[in-house]
């Protein structure tokens, strides 16, 4: 048989999944290394992730503890606004790692 018959070779495909359902792509030609390109972004953007969690956790883990005697109830504007105070910081720190890393238009 030939080497160059178009049944045999490497078969490229690329499996995720979608709503819990795994979904199977075959590829071929440019569709190869544009995925190779896709998958490694995705990772990176993991990466990214598991840093912004890993952050999130040692600001969790410095915020004192409040007592809880004689607290009022916060409205939903209140906890708005100091949500935004701790993770607007939060989250400029994430975009200029992510801009530094050439991931997001600095």
């Amino acid at each position: 048989m030939e080497e160059e018959h178009p049944g045999h070779g490497p078969h490229w495909r690329l499996t995720y999944k979608v709503e819990g359902k795994t979904q199977t792509v075959s590829l071929t030609g440019e569709a190869i290394p544009k995925a190779e390109e896709e998958v490694a972004e995705f990772r990176r953007f993991q990466q990214l992730s598991r840093e912004f969690v890993e952050i999130n956790t040692r600001i969790c883990q410095l915020r004192p503890v409040e007592p809880s005697g004689g607290r009022e109830k916060k409205t939903a504007e209140a906890i708005q606004k100091e949500v935004a105070r701790e993770i607007d910081p939060l989250l400029w720190s994430f975009l200029t790692i992510c801009a530094s890393r050439g991931l997001v238009p600095s």
